[in-house]
């Protein structure tokens, strides 16, 4: 067992509530990147490429950093999409313990340094990240309008902001080919379908 964390505090949840209110023109998005440090100047942002192709943050030498966003559509699309990775855990989705207390993931080397590692974590540990993000995101917006859980762990409660929705989500981890259960906040267009699960 092992949970990864990003060190998502409130600057982080701020920032995401700060993007599900402005307007989702390109140019807007893309200048909020730049300032968080998740874009350069003048680069391309990596947008349509869906979990495949994560938009990551670089340091001064060019290296990823740790954080990342994952991006759908480029906007206006109405399909944009945002997700931030916030934590990991592994084995994924309710899949059996390893039967070796001492067997590792065998992916923990590939996430940079910036990435806390709890080894011996619990799946209660994974939850309580989890719970403490939903927190910080109701002190500011208040309850969600729906939390919904289903099967292999899946959690979503969702805040609506206008045409818009604000999720706290954990799903497989579709970058690492569901190595990982992934928890993380994800902006996209509201639709009352959200409380279904598979959407």
């Amino acid at each position: 067992m092992s949970l990864k964390l990003l060190p998502v505090d409130e600057v982080w949840v701020d920032r995401m509530i700060a993007l599900a209110d402005v307007p989702w023109e390109r140019a807007t998005v893309e200048a909020m990147f730049v300032e968080w440090g998740l874009a350069r100047p003048g680069e391309d942002v990596g947008w349509e490429g869906g979990p495949g192709a994560p938009q990551f943050a670089v340091d001064h030498e060019g290296e990823p950093s740790g954080w990342l966003v994952e991006l759908g559509a480029a906007p206006p699309d109405p399909d944009v999409w945002v997700h931030l990775p916030c934590a990991l855990y592994w084995p994924a989705f309710g899949a059996q313990e390893p039967d070796d207390p001492d067997d590792e993931d065998e992916h923990d080397e590939d996430l940079p340094p910036l990435w806390a590692r709890r080894p011996d974590a619990r799946r209660a540990e994974f939850h309580a990240e989890r719970d403490r993000l939903a927190a910080l995101i109701t002190t500011r917006l208040g309850a969600p309008e729906s939390v919904v859980t289903g099967a292999y762990d899946s959690y979503r409660a969702v805040w609506r902001r206008g045409d818009r929705a604000l999720l706290l989500e954990t799903t497989d981890d579709i970058h690492t080919y569901s190595h990982y259960d992934v928890l993380g906040i994800r902006l996209r267009r509201y639709d009352p379908s959200l409380t279904d699960l598979d959407t």
